[in-house]
């Protein structure tokens, strides 16, 4: 998943050569939110590196940040609200089916966690694939709300 760090979208519309491989990674049609599915698209490349089954990777075939929740939630994947390397941190917008995703890979202090996140900004302009310094304890934008953690606890592929 570092190893896609920096990827920018070509017209910052969710486009570009690699967006477009992770969106047809878990079936969205170009130009979709690809936030969740960058996360699938690298436990996929993980999986083939290493010769194991599909049926390896922790969380469903799919767009949805809150779909990835809802999937671990029923699976026992939800892990405490203490933050580990390798957790998948959701959002979601209250009233909407939608939310957003990252994975943790640096903890710091009161709450603040560097998450590797997809379908996002850099602050100058440019959209795509970036690590962003988060804040678990607060909305993020003052749209998404903190849904939860979900364990995956490992070495970030």
């Amino acid at each position: 998943m570092k190893n896609l760090v920096g990827t920018t979208e070509k017209t910052n519309r969710n486009d570009g050569e690699v967006i477009e491989k992770i969106q047809k990674s878990c079936g969205l049609p170009k130009y979709a939110p690809y936030c969740n599915a960058m996360i699938y698209y690298s436990f996929a490349e993980a999986v083939e590196m290493l010769n194991l089954s599909v049926s390896e990777i922790p969380i469903p075939k799919q767009g949805l940040a809150q779909g990835t929740f809802k999937y671990a939630k029923k699976h026992g994947r939800m892990t405490p609200y203490i933050p580990q390397i390798g957790d998948m941190f959701v959002w979601y917008k209250r009233g909407a089916g939608y939310g957003h995703i990252g994975r943790i890979v640096v903890i710091g202090s009161f709450g603040w966690v560097h998450v590797i996140e997809g379908n996002t900004g850099n602050g100058k302009g440019k959209q795509g694939i970036f690590i962003k310094k988060r804040n678990l304890l607060n909305p993020l934008d003052k749209l998404l709300y903190v849904m939860g953690l979900v364990g995956i606890h490992s070495d970030i592929p």
